[in-house]
């Protein structure tokens, strides 16, 4: 499995990914993250397909994660976990000393990859998940 720094011809890719998730945007906004350099956008292929993606937004010394998915057939086998591990390396690098996101409070296989990785639970957004699901906000020191 390789990582690397997606490509704006990685976009449909990006995005059939995306739509199978319940956090679905349009195209166009995935081209404008890859493009954009406050944006870390991986992705991670097999065999030359890609089977997940990380968009990260970097601002001065602290990271949002605004997405990571990996596509349905290649879920539990450490494709996301990779990604993080990777740009967490990266932004380290680049001088990013926190690396914050949110996660649906039901999410359990993402919350516990997240506790193994080091992220913290700091605060929680009541019904920010469309009006129903609380946000449990984590983050972990670079």
């Amino acid at each position: 499995m390789e990582i690397r720094v997606a490509k704006e011809e990685d976009f449909k890719s990006i995005f059939d990914i995306r739509m199978q998730t319940d956090d679905i945007l349009e195209k166009e906004l995935i081209k404008s993250e890859i493009i954009n350099p406050n944006y870390l956008v991986l992705v991670s292929a097999n065999e030359g397909t890609i089977v997940g993606f990380l968009s990260i937004i970097k601002n001065y010394d602290c990271a949002d994660v605004m997405m990571i998915a990996t596509d349905i057939n290649f879920r539990r086998r450490g494709v996301a976990e990779r990604l993080l591990i990777d740009a967490m390396e990266v932004l380290k690098k680049q001088g990013v000393k926190k690396l914050m996101l949110e996660v649906k409070e039901g999410n359990i296989s993402a919350i516990t990859l997240y506790k193994k990785l080091g992220f913290l639970q700091i605060s929680i957004r009541k019904k920010y998940y469309m009006g129903q699901y609380d946000a449990i906000i984590m983050e972990r020191a670079l």
